[in-house]
């Protein structure tokens, strides 16, 4: 299976807020969003969009609030962010210098909180691969099978560089939280596979710490078969990732829920009627098909 560009997929509603000023021509600064969860830029420009909270789950057997990481029944094929020409330099400029694939671009860009507690920073990932001779390249300049295997985060504060650390976060950041309350934000970035029409895809958790991106947690997140021509029983099963909020800096616990539903045609549905299904059933899917 090749790996695939996974960053325009499961996404909520958003409302738009800037980004930082003075860093590109005709951006201004964003408000602090330190605990907020913020997703991926969608359009264009200096645009950015901030998730809204999704109203908790209650968990009965515990008594607590469980809220939503992750849906990954959601779809949503929005076009891939654009970025100003001066803002996409700069960037990469400070990632890779004057000698760089021109055919890059920041994959995704996020504001929050990312080394440290109430900073107002900027974070952008940058996502491809390594040719033949070891360069970090656009995916374009790769085989489909090495796509998204290579990455770089560039975190700024304002108009000055804080930090760079070479990462592969696979196809997009779609996420900041603060799962643990401590007012640092942690990244919610997901990438998969695709190949003779199947489809997984999965997410990893992870912080800015000591310079480095340290992974936290990572996730099944869901696999369809709708596109194999020689499949007789095409479904797909998708997960819910929950968890419940812990005392102030502590990681809490996390809660999965699995589904599965029936393909329309060589697709899912939009409407698509999701059943609940146990573990067992999802995880020998998903080892079925990776």
């Amino acid at each position: 299976m090749s790996k695939r560009f996974l960053g325009k997929k499961l996404v909520t509603p958003f409302s738009a807020f800037l980004l930082a000023s003075g860093l590109f021509s005709g951006c201004t600064t964003p408000p602090s969003k330190n605990s907020a969860a913020i997703d991926n830029t969608r359009g264009n420009d200096s645009t950015m969009t901030e998730k809204k909270a999704e109203p908790a789950a209650v968990n009965s057997d515990a008594g607590q609030n469980r809220e939503v990481l992750w849906d990954f029944r959601k779809i949503d094929d929005a076009a891939p962010p654009t970025f100003p020409k001066a803002e996409t330099d700069a960037v990469l400029k400070y990632l890779l210098g004057d000698a760089r694939d021109p055919e890059l671009e920041i994959t995704s860009r996020v504001a929050g909180a990312f080394t440290k507690r109430g900073a107002k920073e900027t974070l952008y990932f940058v996502t491809g691969c390594k040719n033949e001779a070891g360069a970090f390249v656009s995916n374009a300049a790769c085989g489909h099978v090495g796509w998204n295997t290579a990455g770089w985060i560039a975190v700024f504060d304002g108009t000055t560089p804080v930090m760079k650390t070479e990462e592969a976060l696979g196809g997009a950041i779609e996420k900041v939280t603060d799962v643990n309350g401590d007012g640092v934000n942690e990244i919610l970035s997901i990438g998969g596979y695709t190949g003779m029409g199947i489809v997984t895809e999965s997410a990893a958790l992870g912080q800015l710490s000591g310079g480095r991106f340290e992974e936290l947690k990572t996730f099944r997140g869901s696999a369809d078969n709708c596109g194999e021509e020689t499949s007789a029983g095409k479904k797909a099963i998708a997960a819910v990732i929950r968890y419940a909020p812990p005392a102030s800096g502590k990681m809490p616990d996390f809660y999965e829920e699995y589904f599965l539903t029936e393909c329309a045609g060589d697709t899912i549905a939009d409407n698509a009627k999701w059943a609940k299904i146990e573990k067992k059933e999802f995880d020998d899917f998903f080892d079925a098909v990776s």
